[in-house]
């Protein structure tokens, strides 16, 4: 899986995932976007709503699960669980 920054086409993380890995696994999406956004200068403004910036992350229909949803919207979360 990879994530790329928008604005300049960069690649900011991969994670290599085994090939009987399922597409639809939240925790791994979760992860990507979090060592994703870790690259970032940047925070975004759920982590900190005084500082932050807004931020767009699209996923195929893949990555779109309740838990990469909801890791979205809360922000501020360092460990990607099931329970989101």
């Amino acid at each position: 899986m990879l994530c790329y920054l928008d604005a300049t086409g960069e690649a900011l993380r991969r994670i290599l995932r085994p090939g009987n890995a399922s597409p639809h696994d939240a925790a791994d999406h979760v992860a990507l976007l979090e060592l994703a956004l870790a690259q970032l200068p940047v925070t975004s403004d759920g982590e900190d709503p005084n500082g932050g910036v807004a931020m767009l992350v699209r996923a195929d229909s893949a990555g779109a699960s309740t838990c990469s949803s909801k890791r979205c919207v809360t922000g501020g979360s360092n460990s990607p669980s099931a329970s989101r």
